[in-house]
């Protein structure tokens, strides 16, 4: 999920309230282990390097051997008279 935070930096300067490029920061965190990580938007999603890997692992053992095949664009064909 992107949350925008107040990342003041304390320098010492005038404040320059919205003006200031730390005001508000996007950050980015997983929606599946809540980490401030998130890198990749998958499926409605924001995940971080491991969580995405998890989903899509997951989604690709879900497939049938063709299907998988197919996703690799490996030739893939039974061999008669198994």
């Amino acid at each position: 999920m992107k949350l925008l935070e107040d990342q003041c930096v304390g320098c010492g300067l005038p404040c320059m309230g919205n003006a200031c490029p730390y005001k508000s920061v996007s950050v980015y965190y997983c929606d599946d282990c809540g980490e401030e990580n998130a890198v990749f938007h998958m499926d409605g999603k924001d995940l971080c390097v491991d969580c995405a890997e998890k989903y899509l692992d997951s989604a690709f053992n879900d497939l049938s051997l063709s299907e998988k095949s197919e996703a690799l664009q490996i030739d893939f064909n039974k061999i008669e008279g198994t």
